[in-house]
């Protein structure tokens, strides 16, 4: 199974080859790796919500299609427009290469720097920001606060190294929708940011826990209101499975209910825990003892 840090070695040496002259040569060997190397295991990333560029930046090239079923975004009448905001420049062209090989999505451009991000956010109306958190200039956390102020539509999907307290917490608060290491897989990283389009949120599993034990070790009321929200049996039912990571599609078939039954009831109870997205729901249920987290779903 080839991980992102993997990837960014192939695309390294592609690099290289077509600096010599033979970028259709560069093309097609990472084509082939990923071919090879991307033995994917869809990894359960689960659906959580928290409390909460110079101008040499350059557009994408030709997207280029990969008839791999397990690559295969949902058809949709246009691709995912994502917006790659990176200091590295081999993780830029790896978050690339990926994004080029899979059908349903389309690289709309590079940035190295927040600042670019959202200047280019604004030029380019991107669907999802795949953001790292330490970049030059402007960092990413503040991009992301700075995007979902301005441009509330677009989505922002952390992919950074770090997955410590110190920017998982702060990246949340600042409204990114997903948060997401970088020694996940590709097809986890496409997965992710066809989830956060569609409105939901994911975590890398790591971070999850991470997050949930910070929560859990907060005091019970800590920063609440003094009274106890009256969520209904149902609005419970759906955050309880939204605090054990699973998606709305996966609530729904474990419910019985439409998906957009489960938006509502996600709606409604985000509206009495007075919050603005899931995440922060989630923490407001965990922090009143409304539900209780078990990542550990088989």
């Amino acid at each position: 199974m080839m991980m992102l840090l993997e990837l960014m070695l192939v695309v390294g040496t592609s690099s290289a080859v077509a600096e010599a002259g033979s970028a259709k040569a560069a093309t097609v060997m990472m084509a082939a790796a990923a071919k090879r190397e991307m033995d994917f295991i869809p990894l359960i990333v689960p659906s959580l919500n928290i409390d909460a560029i110079s101008h040499s930046s350059k557009v994408c090239g030709e997207r280029r299609v990969y008839n791999d079923a397990m690559l295969d975004a949902p058809a949709e009448d246009a691709p995912i427009r994502v917006l790659i905001a990176d200091d590295e420049s081999l993780m830029r062209q790896a978050f690339r290469t990926i994004i080029d090989i899979a059908d349903g999505f389309e690289c709309v451009g590079e940035v190295r720097n927040g600042a670019q991000a959202v200047h280019h956010v604004e030029l380019l109306n991107p669907d999802v920001v795949l953001m790292d958190l330490q970049m030059p200039e402007m960092d990413g956390i503040e991009a992301t606060a700075k995007i979902v102020e301005k441009f509330p539509d677009v989505k922002i999907l952390a992919v950074t190294a770090f997955s410590s307290e110190e920017y998982l917490i702060p990246a949340l608060r600042a409204g990114a929708a997903g948060y997401l290491v970088k020694d996940t897989t590709p097809e986890s990283m496409l997965s992710a940011i066809r989830s956060v389009y569609a409105g939901e949120s994911v975590l890398s599993p790591a971070v999850s826990r991470k997050l949930v034990a910070k929560v859990m070790s907060q005091p019970a009321t800590n920063g609440l209101g003094a009274q106890r929200p009256e969520l209904g049996d149902r609005e419970l039912e759906v955050l309880q499975y939204l605090a054990n990571g699973y998606n709305n599609a996966e609530i729904a078939a474990r419910l019985g209910y439409s998906e957009a039954s489960v938006k509502l009831y996600l709606s409604r109870a985000m509206a009495k825990l007075n919050v603005r997205d899931r995440v922060q729901a989630l923490i407001v249920a965990m922090q009143w003892g409304l539900v209780t987290p078990n990542l550990d779903r088989n």
